[in-house]
């Protein structure tokens, strides 16, 4: 075992939390919340994001002005730690997926 990594019951590795603690299914805890750490809206966002759209068709398709949308946007850039939104749509995919 190494600082990054544990051995499942089988043997296999997987990804040791900074702080130890991991859930029954091997999540780290904290992952499996960043949907949630979302409003609505914003999840609503993240998701059109992820499907390539502009802020102004975000914009236009929520009924919203182009910087309301990019209020959200920096609201999700936040909470997610990320600084792009193709950074924002891999997350966001991998979220929806289960692969963290």
């Amino acid at each position: 075992m190494n600082g990054k990594f544990d051995k499942n019951t089988d043997g296999r590795e997987q990804a040791k939390p900074a702080n130890g603690v991991q859930s029954p299914g091997g999540v780290v805890a904290g992952q499996a919340t960043a949907i949630k750490a979302l409003s609505p809206r914003q999840l609503e966002i993240a998701r059109l994001i992820a499907a390539g759209l502009t802020d102004k068709e975000i914009a236009n398709q929520l009924h919203l002005t182009e910087g309301t949308v990019g209020w959200h946007l920096e609201e999700i850039f936040h909470k997610w730690g990320v600084h792009s939104r193709v950074a924002l749509a891999i997350r966001f995919t991998r979220e929806q997926n289960g692969v963290v």
